[in-house]
């Protein structure tokens, strides 16, 4: 199996197809989101993504979660708790400005869009 670190490496010594590629970390938003072995709480993903995004600029590219309604739909808001901790380890939590997205998407939106 393969963990990040791993996936560095081999970005750092191959030649991908393109070069400026970014890896992204994946977790699972709820207990029953997925393998409920594989739930890692939000401090904890905060924590390593934090670690991750400081250590290694060149090839983080950001958070993913599955899915949506769990990052949404548990008391604690998953989806928040991660775009806060990508925006405090970032230049847009910086005194340089908004230099990303602001917004967390509003899954109730998406739903809308596509039953219309």
């Amino acid at each position: 199996s393969m963990n990040y670190y791993m996936w560095d490496a081999a970005w750092r010594n191959s030649s991908f197809a393109n070069p400026n590629m970014k890896l992204y970390v994946g977790a699972t938003a709820g207990q029953n989101a997925g393998n409920p072995s594989s739930y890692v709480s939000p401090d904890f993903f905060a924590s390593e993504l934090q670690e991750l995004q400081g250590n290694y600029t060149d090839s983080f590219g950001g958070a993913m979660l599955w899915d949506m309604s769990w990052a949404y739909g548990a008391t604690l808001n998953y989806a928040t708790s991660t775009k806060q901790a990508l925006m405090r380890g970032s230049k847009c939590g910086s005194t340089q400005g908004n230099c990303c997205s602001s917004k967390v998407p509003n899954p109730s939106l998406s739903r809308r869009r596509r039953s219309s």
